[in-house]
């Protein structure tokens, strides 16, 4: 069912529905095909019942009689999620052909919490070698809400070849973004009015499809009071047939609208019992056989099925494995609002036994929904109480939290493990205030406490995490450390608690920089099965490994935790699960300093917005300075300082001054570099007042490392380089006798320059020694060209020395990076936006040049080949050379980069 990683493709959601019987037909049939044949993007846009699916299934097979490939899917509610809808997307691309390799394969080799960038590279490149028009079909799009979805069919439809497009059903109409970057001839909306029959329509669909024969003026009075509107006049179909004497005249002299009018009618004329299940299933989003004989209460389940879909009744089979179905769900909703009106105690006790079935079968998400329809607070919060640690551990913190607003505080904190359960959730999740408020209403009733049972002693690891994410390494310790050491067997202790409360002591060892303590706790749980601890604590436990074995020094240790903890997130929770994004988060520090640019792009930089809502201060760290350089490297000015304000909006929200430090030294080198005095200053005024206010609270060594950072060099900004040795010294010393040798390979190198500036070139060359053979065996160059705009010829005067030899090939790294003075000059070259790279430094001939125009319009491969009268193969050729010398890996990339450089229009 939904929400399974390991999606098992529904064949028939491929696929067009199959309809029983002759087919309405449409007087404009052929301009609504021809409308959507020469679109790029076609929305047909509609309430429900108005023929939306049958247009879109007709296009389906007019196109493929032309030749075009053709992928359809039917979207339903349960595809409202990232990872689920490209597997089906993709699926239903390979089924037609649009694609040659396997949709899993395309999937794996996504990129962790990149929403689907690297993946949209990889399906632009297959269409654009595509020799057919191809067209994707999304019928019931308006199921659609997750925005991360949207985002990417946005961009899909933006980048894609002239030979893709998009055709969607939907009740809703497109939002902007979706043909914003389509020419106005390009896109086409059909709405409810060229969907209405005309009354030669309706005569033909009474004689056609229903096999009536009605005079002219009845059909005309059809015509008139349902407006063309299709399913009412199904309905009115069905229920001539059920009662052929009926008269038409008091049909439309009911005070209701005719569909509502006519779905009762159906209801009239069926036999009770027939009427009577069908009242029943009503209240359910899907069902199969065993949940609609439970709620309906009838065991000829099966025989009533068939007979439903033998008569066309809108019911629809959703799979043919599973059986499961649903209702047409503008049938349903008459259905289920005559329930409410003329039973709606009826209707609450088929909803609790919905709720019944769905708890008792193990599909709480469903549970919970029903508890929530029958309108009982009491139910909610006794099946809350009873899964809420159930759906922590598989990673349903926002949906648990969303439910628990639907109780009052009161109900919370009358039930404990809920009340345990939502304020860790709380804390997860940054909602601090909140958490803290259940938080205390626990500490300050000893009887909840004692109904917390597996949990009672609990509170000190929910203690610890809050002050732990509140950047209170000692509170955290003091919480934790009592709590730990008092721990019998472990296999005692929820895995849920065991994990965090080690995870928590771990971390705050970690800050306080006892990094044999912090790996010993992790050990402590590592020797034991995991197959009880929550992915998202396995996720966090590798993730402080390595930031732990980062600190140490020991840059590959580093790299093994964080690349566990990347691993353990994709395997248990998905590619794009959020804390996939926040262990990929934790590499960007590593892959940064490696300058590894693509990596920072590509993958980190999709998944800040991720982050910020849930992880560690430290992923936020590694992950936005890092980011906003790698942006700032490429003169992406504006976006750089963008990413650095929302990194601050979230430190001062969750009041961070780490945080806000880094990210005001990473301003601090781009207004040096940029020669900004104005935002010199600026940064300076703003750590002052942080300095101020860390009198009254202590920063951790790493908030002080930021803070004589920024000090040390605003001052050599202005020529002061004795009083900025002088600092970094100090802090260079501390770092050593503390063990954090990471952050002291980073002071130790801009000392390095600090000392070459004042003309103390033995200090300056032993220094580098020491840094260089810290940096060698992970090629950590990042740091050495950022500091390079402190005295650029040290490089070049160290290379004379003799010592220089066995680092001959970092130093060929150094020096060849972008940004560094000795490869293309001063960064302050690119002082803004406006001065970007020539055409002629990317060596792009004029050949080039011509493709790379006709790729960013959007031509495929073998239109480009026509455009200019050369090969195919020699296309690929140059688009092979034109991603070299951009130093891109897609066409998206290629042409985004060209545009920002000003290569093409």
């Amino acid at each position: 069912m939904p929400g399974s990683r390991n999606i098992q493709i529904i064949t028939t959601k491929t696929l067009p529905p199959q309809k029983r019987g002759k087919q309405v037909s449409r007087h404009n049939e052929q301009e609504l095909l021809n409308q959507v044949t020469e679109a790029r993007l076609c929305s047909v846009v509609a309430p429900p019942g108005y023929g939306k699916t049958n247009i879109l299934s007709r296009s389906f097979r007019h196109l493929n009689s032309l030749g075009c490939l053709v992928a359809w899917l039917s979207l339903d509610a349960q595809d409202n999620e990232f990872y689920r809808f490209l597997s089906y997307m993709l699926a239903s691309l390979q089924q037609a052909k649009g694609i040659q390799r396997e949709w899993r394969d395309l999937l794996l080799e996504t990129q962790a919490g990149d929403q689907g960038d690297h993946l949209l590279s990889i399906l632009i490149d297959e269409l654009s070698d595509l020799d057919s028009e191809l067209y994707l079909v999304l019928d019931d799009f308006h199921h659609i809400r997750e925005r991360q979805i949207h985002a990417f069919i946005s961009r899909l439809i933006s980048y894609a070849p002239s030979n893709f497009h998009l055709i969607i059903g939907s009740r809703r109409r497109l939002e902007v973004n979706f043909y914003r970057d389509i020419q106005t001839d390009q896109y086409a909306e059909i709405g409810p009015n060229q969907l209405q029959l005309n009354i030669a329509d309706t005569q033909h669909f009474f004689s056609d499809c229903c096999d009536l024969e009605l005079a002219p003026a009845d059909v005309e009075r059809w015509h008139r009071e349902t407006e063309g509107w299709v399913f009412p006049l199904k309905l009115a179909g069905i229920s001539m047939k059920q009662q052929p004497g009926q008269a038409f005249k008091e049909m439309f002299q009911k005070d209701r609208s005719i569909a509502e009018y006519l779905s009762d009618e159906v209801l009239e004329g069926m036999p009770k019992p027939f009427a009577d299940f069908m009242m029943a299933i009503s209240v359910l989003d899907i069902f199969c056989v065993q949940s609609a004989a439970y709620v309906a209460g009838v065991n000829n389940v099966e025989e009533l099925l068939e007979q439903i879909l033998a008569q066309n009744l809108f019911i629809e089979r959703l799979s043919n494995g599973d059986e499961w179905y649903q209702l047409h769900p503008f049938f349903r909703s008459f259905l289920e609002s005559r329930l409410q009106r003329e039973s709606p105690g009826q209707l609450t006790r088929l909803h609790r036994k919905a709720r019944e079935w769905f708890e008792q079968n193990g599909m709480p998400g469903y549970a919970i929904k029903h508890a929530i329809d029958a309108g009982d607070g009491k139910l909610l919060g006794e099946l809350l109480e009873k899964s809420c640690y159930d759906l922590l551990i598989e990673g349903q913190y926002m949906e648990l939290v969303g439910w628990a607003r639907l109780l009052s505080d009161d109900d919370i904190v009358r039930r404990p493990k809920l009340c345990f359960a939502v304020a860790f959730d709380n804390i997860l999740m940054h909602q601090f205030v909140e958490g803290r408020q259940l938080i205390s209403s626990l500490v300050d009733s000893p009887a909840l406490r004692r109904k917390l049972g597996e949990f009672s002693n609990g509170l000190p690891v929910l203690l610890g995490m809050d002050a732990a994410f509140r950047d209170d390494a000692f509170a955290a310790t003091q919480h934790c450390q009592p709590w730990y050491d008092s721990l019998g067997s472990s296999h005692e202790t929820p895995a849920l608690l065991l994990i965090t409360g080690c995870n928590v002591l771990s971390y705050s060892h970690l800050l306080e920089g006892d990094f044999a303590e912090a790996l010993d706790v992790h050990l402590s749980w590592k020797a034991l099965p995991d197959a009880g601890f929550p992915a998202f604590g396995l996720t966090y436990a590798h993730c402080l490994e390595g930031l732990a074995y980062l600190h140490c020094g020991d840059i590959a240790g580093s790299e093994r935790g964080f690349a566990k903890a990347r691993e353990v997130a994709e395997a248990r929770l998905g590619v794009f699960s959020i804390y996939t994004a926040f262990s990929t988060a934790f590499q960007a520090e590593i892959r940064y300093q490696q300058g590894d640019i693509r990596f920072l792009l590509e993958e980190v930089f999709p998944c800040l917005e991720t982050i910020s809502q849930i992880g560690l201060v430290d992923s936020l760290i590694h992950a936005y300075p890092t980011v906003a350089g790698a942006l700032y490297a490429q003169g992406r000015l504006v976006e750089a300082g963008e990413v650095l304000d929302r990194a601050e909006a979230v430190a001062r929200l969750c009041d961070w001054p780490r945080l806000t430090l880094a990210c005001l030294h990473q301003r601090l080198r781009f207004a040096i570099e940029d020669r900004s005095s104005v935002d010199r200053q600026m940064v300076a005024s703003r750590v002052e007042k942080i300095e101020k206010l860390s009198h009254e609270r202590p920063l951790n060594i790493s908030g002080q490392y930021y803070l004589v950072l920024i000090k040390a060099e605003n001052l050599a900004a202005f020529g002061r380089c004795e009083e900025a040795i002088a600092l970094v010294e100090a802090l260079h010393s501390e770092l050593k006798e503390g063990g954090f040798h990471y952050l002291s390979f980073l002071a130790g190198v801009r000392l390095a320059y600090f000392y070459a500036a004042q003309g103390k070139q033995a200090l300056a060359f032993a220094m580098l020694d020491k840094c260089l053979n810290f940096a060698s065996s992970a090629k950590l160059v990042q740091v050495f060209v950022e500091a390079s705009y402190i005295f650029p010829g040290l490089l070049r005067d160290y290379r004379e020395s003799p010592s220089s030899d066995a680092y001959q090939e970092l130093l060929e790294l150094i020096q060849s990076h972008p940004g560094s003075p000795t490869a293309s000059g001063m960064r302050s070259e690119l002082t803004t936006s406006a001065k970007q790279q020539p055409a002629a430094e990317f060596n792009l001939s004029e050949r080039e040049l011509e493709i790379l125009e006709l790729v960013g319009q959007g031509l495929t491969n073998k239109h480009i080949a026509r455009a200019l009268g050369i090969g195919h193969e020699t296309v690929k050729w140059h688009i092979k050379n034109i991603f070299g010398k951009l130093e891109v890996n897609s066409r998206v990339a290629a042409v985004q980069k060209s545009r920002r450089f000003s290569l093409i229009a």
